[in-house]
């Protein structure tokens, strides 16, 4: 059998429209594989974050063509993430926790594998997915912040100034009664 055999597409998407801070992402990544052979999957995910230099990707974590994590962890957020196999050729990629630091461009890369006769392997195709832009909203809480910061502080200074000024005018008015 040669590569021209196989027919590998792939397309990434997140489970979710919206996400916020401290919620979890879940990137979802189909392949469409068509072939008269047995295939196994090897698929990774990799991230290009914002602020990174342009076309510096990362690779994220994976599973091998046997169904193992090849590698997974942590973020830089320091948050945890995980790979796994949802059905026959539907992979996901969970982020824990996002933050902003985990705001970037990701997408999957999937090879796939086929076993020779003699119980060897070889990559019979690779491809990757179309890129997935991951932006975590701010929460209402941490959008308040600004707000409450800025209203407690013109609070304090008109506060002031009017207790100064009725002070002023208060010990003015007790000058001018004692002449």
């Amino acid at each position: 059998m040669t590569t021209q055999d196989i027919s590998l597409s792939v397309h990434t998407y997140l489970s979710s429209i919206s996400l916020y801070r401290g919620d979890t992402a879940a990137l979802i990544c189909n392949v469409t594989v068509e072939t008269p052979q047995t295939v196994h999957m090897a698929v990774s995910w990799w991230v290009e974050l914002a602020g990174e230099k342009p076309n510096e990707r990362t690779e994220k974590c994976g599973l091998g063509r046997s169904g193992r994590s090849v590698k997974g962890g942590r973020r830089y957020s320091g948050h945890d993430l995980s790979t796994d196999k949802v059905e026959a050729q539907c992979y996901r990629l969970q982020l824990y926790n996002i933050q902003a630091e985990d705001e970037g461009v990701y997408h999957c890369a999937v090879t796939a594998w086929v076993q020779y006769p003699d119980r060897t392997w070889y990559n019979a195709a690779s491809t990757k997915s179309n890129l997935i832009k991951l932006y975590p909203y701010a929460q209402a809480k941490d959008l308040l912040l600004i707000p409450v910061i800025g209203g407690v502080a013109s609070a304090l200074f008109v506060g002031i100034t009017i207790l100064s000024t009725v002070t002023c005018c208060y010990i003015r008015q007790l000058r001018v009664r004692k002449r």
